[in-house]
């Protein structure tokens, strides 16, 4: 049996490390800019700042068509106890 150990990495590491190497990743022609199709990422952009993979905190909308709804879901921090909480 294998022993694993959970490391906490620092934001700016998470960073380094899928700014460039995500499944979410969505180049377009004629932009020079990178978009990101990660949930709790509001602009769509691939920055630090609104990355949703990397930052403790932020907030998601979408659409529920099947409901007619639209849901809110907050990311509070890095406790898995509280870490979506979901409106509708």
């Amino acid at each position: 049996m294998m022993n694993t150990q959970v490391v906490n990495a620092s934001v700016d590491l998470q960073w380094e490390v899928v700014k460039n190497n995500s499944a979410f990743l969505k180049k377009r022609r004629g932009f020079p800019t990178k978009f990101s199709s990660e949930k709790f990422n509001l602009t769509g952009k691939n920055y630090y700042g609104s990355s949703g993979l990397v930052q403790p905190k932020g907030v998601d909308i979408r659409a529920d068509f099947e409901n007619k709804a639209i849901v809110v879901t907050t990311k509070r921090g890095k406790d898995p106890k509280s870490l979506y909480f979901s409106h509708r």
